[in-house]
């Protein structure tokens, strides 16, 4: 929080998470507050209101920690955390998973709201949780008279605006790629469905035009995605994620040959529907780790309504009438403007192609 931005990464839960933990339960609608004799083994309680608990303190090393509880009729509102130092890597990391849950947070990448800055001053990022079981929050860091803070909110403090119009490539995106520090030019390589044409037969838009050699970039903090320009005018772009070592997708791969003919329909449909989510998530940390892909933010993609692959494609698998192959169709979205593929490969890597029409 001290000029570089934080980023949610899961990690093994630290000190600092497993004190915060106590006051944030698992996702829900509102913040549930625990037993405070749990509290009350690492800190000291400092202030009450209307009978509630909502100041305690600790000392280490002669530097004080605070936390501040807020309450509503409901139960609890919201939690504050500051210290002295800036609060470590893994230990922000881990107390983002617990508050989480499995549920995304989504970086405002935006300019902060004023009125927001104005209730929580020195604020300096922001996040909103969703999940998929009606799990919501909020989640403000910053630094405010030297001291750094992290705020927990049941509710995020205003609404957000979902953007107008269909989902799109952002303007900038090529241009965003080729200068960034972050966004590194590296070799480009075979990767899977990176052949002309595969794996979904595609080719390229009528009225494009050849562009050269592609241009790949990848983090220079994390190898495990590659983004690859392959044409800019029509824009034609694909990007990967590795992630290796996925049993359940070896599951998967084993069990579709042997599914009794009485499920086959019914195990097709749970694919489909399954295969859907991964792709939608794929396009959100996509979204999440390259904000200027598209014009949608990270967290309104959660909410992309269609995609879904038809089960009646994977009944062929299914029924053992088609060998498995080395991947499985996730995502399908085609309009008049941009066509989006997500392919889910056993072996963990998950593949996007995408490209506008002319």
């Amino acid at each position: 929080m001290s000029g570089a931005r934080r980023t949610i990464a899961f990690r093994p839960m630290a000190a600092l998470a497993i004190a915060m933990s106590l006051f944030l339960a698992r996702p829900s609608p509102a913040v549930h507050f625990p037993d405070t004799a749990d509290l009350k083994r690492s800190w000291k309680l400092a202030e009450r209101k209307d009978g509630k608990p909502i100041g305690f303190y600790r000392l280490a090393h002669g530097d004080s920690f605070a936390l501040r509880l807020d309450w509503n009729p409901e139960g609890l509102a919201g939690a504050r955390y500051d210290q002295p130092d800036e609060i470590p890597s893994d230990s922000f990391a881990a107390l983002t998973q617990e508050y989480g849950n499995g549920a995304a947070w989504h970086e405002n990448t935006g300019a902060l709201d004023s009125q927001v800055v104005k209730r929580f001053p020195g604020l300096q990022q922001e996040w909103i949780l969703k999940g998929y079981g009606g799990e919501r929050g909020w989640l403000g860091s910053g630094v405010d008279r030297g001291r750094y803070f992290l705020v927990f909110r049941a509710e995020p403090p205003i609404a957000r605006v979902p953007v107008a119009g269909p989902l799109r490539f952002s303007p900038g995106l090529y241009a965003f790629l080729d200068t960034s520090s972050e966004w590194l030019h590296v070799a480009c390589k075979d990767m899977p469905g990176s052949s002309p044409g595969s794996p979904a037969k595609r080719s390229r838009p009528a009225g494009s035009k050849p562009s050269g050699k592609p241009k790949c970039f990848s983090p220079g903090d994390d190898t495990h995605w590659l983004v690859r320009v392959d044409g800019r005018k029509p824009l034609r772009l694909q990007a990967w994620l590795d992630e290796p070592g996925s049993p359940a997708l070896a599951e998967i791969r084993k069990a579709i040959g042997k599914v009794p003919d009485a499920s086959q329909a019914d195990y097709a449909k749970d694919l489909s529907q399954m295969l859907l989510g991964e792709g939608q998530m794929f396009l959100v940390k996509l979204a999440q780790r390259l904000p200027s892909a598209f014009t949608w933010p990270s967290w309104q993609i959660q909410d992309f309504k269609g995609g879904q692959v038809p089960y009646a494609e994977f009944l062929p698998l299914v029924r053992r009438q088609a060998e498995p192959g080395e991947f499985l169709p996730a995502f399908r979205s085609e309009d008049p403007a941009l066509r989006l593929f997500v392919d889910l490969y056993y072996r963990g890597t998950v593949h996007l192609y995408a490209e506008e029409e002319p």
